[in-house]
């Protein structure tokens, strides 16, 4: 798909579901990779800067990936 315009803010922590091993729900888990793979560079829709949980899910993205490239604009 496309890239998205801009990163929305997220508003729950990440869960099991999504940190792999037995729970993780590997749909799930592809979408957010996805997400963050195409529009973690972008800016914020709000014009706003990273939260606390925007962080969470960037951490997880690279824990997962072994790269913070695509997740540059939350990890600043």
């Amino acid at each position: 798909g496309a890239t998205p315009p801009c990163l929305m803010h997220q508003t729950e922590q990440p869960n099991s579901a999504y940190e792999g091993g037995p729970d993780s729900q590997p749909p799930q888990q592809l979408t957010f990779l996805a997400y963050y793979t195409a529009a973690g560079k972008e800016p914020f829709c709000d014009g706003g800067t990273a939260t606390d949980t925007d962080k969470a899910w960037a951490q997880l993205y690279v824990q997962l990936t072994t790269s913070a490239d695509n997740v540059s604009t939350v990890l600043g």
